[in-house]
């Protein structure tokens, strides 16, 4: 399993990164719904998305706040797939990351970043892990995962979830979901 980091909770106990996305999950009656309406659960939040054209190529999504509001653009030309894994990862920026603070620098992700960092640590920053840990536990939640089908078959369950085959297996090759 990947490196989790613990997060504060009211409690006082720590808690990794998919246990604040299933909690999300949960408060918004949507830990059962399969696939995530992820820019609802994102306008519940308080956190705008909107569709938009990067004059930098290989830009997939990014995060802005302004004045303790904030909004995820995503880049409008990509896969529905791709979209739906971009604006979960940034809203894993927000949970985890910002939320509480009134502005950002912004967080800009490429495709490379997202794949790349979700796939394995590598050089990535511990926040880009996070985030894409997040987004992951968020779409694909393991359960639901087991409950849906065949742990092998990729394509199918990326489909049920809204998520790429490729983002469905690297999330299966993680071993997260494996029966051994």
């Amino acid at each position: 399993m990947g490196h989790m980091v613990p997060f504060p909770n009211p409690g006082g106990a720590r808690v990794g990164v998919k246990d604040v996305a299933l909690d999300l999950l949960r408060q918004h009656d949507m830990a059962e719904t399969v696939p995530v309406p992820i820019i609802e659960l994102c306008n519940r939040e308080g956190v705008e998305v909107r569709e938009t054209l990067f004059t930098e190529s290989g830009v997939s999504g990014l995060i802005i706040g302004r004045d303790g509001q904030f909004s995820i653009y995503v880049n409008r030309d990509e896969p529905k797939t791709r979209k739906r894994f971009t604006i979960a990862h940034e809203l894993g920026h927000y949970i985890l990351h910002l939320r509480g603070k009134r502005d950002n620098g912004g967080f800009r992700d490429s495709q490379s970043t997202i794949r790349t960092v979700f796939r394995r640590a590598g050089d990535s920053s511990i926040e880009e892990r996070e985030a894409n840990q997040f987004a992951a536990a968020l779409l694909m939640p393991e359960t639901l995962v087991r409950e849906y089908g065949p742990v092998s078959d990729a394509v199918a369950l990326g489909s049920i979830f809204g998520v790429s085959a490729e983002a469905m297996r690297i999330r299966l090759e993680d071993g997260l979901y494996v029966r051994r």
